[in-house]
């Protein structure tokens, strides 16, 4: 197992950040509901993954504590977010201005605003407790056999090799004759070097 990704760097200023400053914070939304349904299914996918990376890590990085999106009423993000969500069949509140003010008196909304409430797979992630987690997680998978490198460098490309017929019982992953052979990747460092990857 190889996790690829450089460690956040210490002492930085502002416009160094790199690939670290979208989340060099604490404090990263995660939401079911979205315009644009296909970021919105694989934002689900990845939701439903947080409680296992969470019990295979013992690491806790998830505060679900619900996402409100607000607008205009009948913007059309707002429009499509809750299509969105009826379609995928995400749980979710269409709120008025009425209603916004009565349920959250401690905000001001401006007149005309509407909300979309997701109650539940949804709230905000530490992006560094994640990263913590999952290295712990695939720290946990090493046992005979299966190895475990941290890769501290930026990949710059992911390539799928080239796939080569079964001959016989591959030694390398245990494939018997006339088997399909596993996926496998190039994957390209900033540095220059080239990691060999499979599924």
């Amino acid at each position: 197992i190889a996790l690829v990704g450089p460690s956040e760097p210490q002492g930085r200023q502002p416009g160094e950040w790199g690939a670290f400053g979208a989340h060099h914070d604490e404090g990263r939304i995660t939401r079911c509901t979205d315009p644009d349904p296909t970021w919105a299914l694989l934002a689900q996918r990845s939701i439903d993954r947080y409680a296992e990376i969470e019990e295979q890590s013992g690491v806790q990085f998830f505060s679900e504590v619900g996402h409100l999106a607000v607008g205009p009423a009948g913007a059309p993000s707002l429009v499509a977010r809750a299509a969105n969500a009826a379609a995928q069949g995400v749980p979710h509140e269409l709120l008025d201005a009425a209603a916004l003010r009565e349920r959250y008196p401690y905000l001001s909304f401006p007149a005309g605003a509407a909300g979309v409430w997701e109650p539940r797979r949804s709230g905000h992630i530490s992006a560094r407790r994640l990263v913590a987690a999952q290295i712990s997680a695939a720290q946990r998978c090493v046992r005979p056999g299966v190895a475990f490198e941290r890769v501290d460098e930026s990949a710059v490309a992911v390539e799928e090799a080239a796939a080569k017929a079964a001959a016989g019982t591959d030694q390398a992953t245990g494939e018997a004759e006339g088997e399909a052979p596993a996926p496998s990747y190039r994957v390209l460092l900033r540095d220059g070097r080239e990691l060999r990857a499979a599924r």
